[in-house]
């Protein structure tokens, strides 16, 4: 489900994830969507599992310190999510 959002997110394919997405990406690179994309999966996970890094970390099937290491990339703070 997450590769098909994915996908539909590249080729510029509204979605329900898609839509949580800043909008106005025409002539964004694949690498500026990527990125919206990957932000707003970890921040949608996180809003899910409340800010708890340990429950975030394992659905989005990352360690920890990827997770943390990703958060602080996006700026996104899990007090924020709580």
């Amino acid at each position: 489900e997450l590769r098909n959002a994915a996908e539909r997110l590249v080729l510029g394919i509204s979605g329900s994830l898609a839509s949580a997405i800043a909008t106005d990406e025409d002539g964004a690179t694949l690498a500026e969507r990527m990125a919206g994309f990957e932000k707003a999966t970890i921040a949608a996970a996180l809003r899910d599992y409340e800010g708890r890094i340990g429950e975030t970390a394992e659905a989005l099937g990352l360690p920890r310190k990827t997770l943390y290491l990703r958060m602080q990339k996006y700026n996104l703070d899990r007090d924020e999510y709580r």
